[in-house]
């Protein structure tokens, strides 16, 4: 007698099947560990070894015995489980997988247009996941949710007390079991994020105040100095020295701004963009700092340009956090 069992497939089921059997696009070589030996010797190294690809021998990292290994495949797929068990996956999603050209880093990036948010100036924000891995020590394991407005392609980032964030360096404490764990909160906190952007919108923001927000960033305390001084007294001193002007306010030799390239672009975004686009208010600052930190020179490599792109999200996402600038106040 044979007992048949249906199988229900539904197109979630397909797409959860579809998800999990992609390719890997060259991340899944396989990788062996080595111990490290002496030239003139032969002796063993103590307390390091080598991470080596099986397929060509290139040299991936050198470790500590601390050190926990984890594969670009691994990285991927505990970001394709947590879409799967966030009850995410669907036949529009776009996955890219992006490796340098010696397989030490990689990060994988997952698009859901089918989950989005209505933002306060009538675009749409769609739901993102990024995560990175190295095996030379340049980027920790990161797994992060965030958002991606069509219009303008900025990378939205979230405040950290209501991020969906895991990192870890690759030590015991690196656990890919409880980053799924938290990664999959990220519906909520996600669909939870509009009423704060409507807030940030109804919050003035004027241009004195947008110029220390971004001085404080690009981390240049000189130029939030200059703009405390323009503010504490309408005299100038002459202006002996001086060499820019922005918005009125005198910069001299000292607090020079000509080669601050990333002040000057965020400066300019705000003044000829941002403020006209979405008003004088905390959601064109909040869009004109997601400008900066998303769009990276499109002549650097895609490794380099993600590590950039991390560099500048963790300097945003302080700015955020900070109670001076009222984006926690709003929320």
């Amino acid at each position: 007698m044979q007992n048949i069992t249906s199988l229900h497939v539904n197109a979630q089921t397909e797409a959860r099947l579809a998800l999990r059997e992609a390719s890997y696009n060259g991340a899944d070589f396989g990788v062996e560990y080595s111990d490290l030996r002496l030239d003139n010797t032969g002796a063993i190294v103590d307390n390091k070894y080598a991470s080596v690809r099986k397929d060509n021998g290139q040299i991936l990292g050198i470790h500590s015995k601390s050190y926990k290994p984890l594969t670009h495949k691994q990285m991927i797929d505990n970001q394709r489980e947590i879409i799967i068990r966030s009850g995410l996956a669907d036949g529009s999603i776009k996955e890219t997988i992006s490796l340098d050209k010696t397989g030490k880093k990689c990060y994988v990036k997952h698009e859901l247009p089918n989950h989005y948010l209505h933002t306060p100036d009538g675009d749409v924000a769609r739901l993102r996941f990024l995560s990175t891995n190295s095996f030379n020590g340049s980027w920790a394991y990161i797994v992060s949710a965030g958002a991606k407005q069509d219009a303008c392609q900025n990378g939205q980032i979230f405040l950290n007390d209501v991020a969906t964030l895991y990192k870890s360096r690759h030590n015991i404490h690196l656990n890919l079991d409880h980053a799924a764990d938290v990664m999959t909160k990220a519906v909520p906190i996600f669909m939870g994020q509009s009423k704060m952007w409507h807030k940030w919108h109804g919050t003035r923001c004027n241009n004195y105040k947008a110029l220390r927000i971004f001085a404080d960033v690009v981390q240049k305390p000189e130029i939030a100095t200059a703009l405390h001084r323009h503010m504490a007294s309408s005299e100038s001193d002459g202006n002996h020295g001086v060499i820019e002007v922005v918005d009125g306010i005198h910069f001299t030799e000292q607090e020079n701004i000509k080669n601050n390239r990333n002040f000057l672009h965020l400066w300019d975004r705000w003044n000829t963009h941002y403020k006209n686009a979405l008003g004088q208010n905390l959601w064109g600052v909040y869009n004109t700092l997601t400008d900066w930190s998303t769009h990276v020179s499109k002549s650097n490599a895609p490794t380099y340009s993600a590590s950039i792109q991390h560099t500048r999200e963790n300097k945003v996402q302080k700015v955020l956090n900070k109670d001076e600038w009222g984006f926690k106040i709003a929320v």
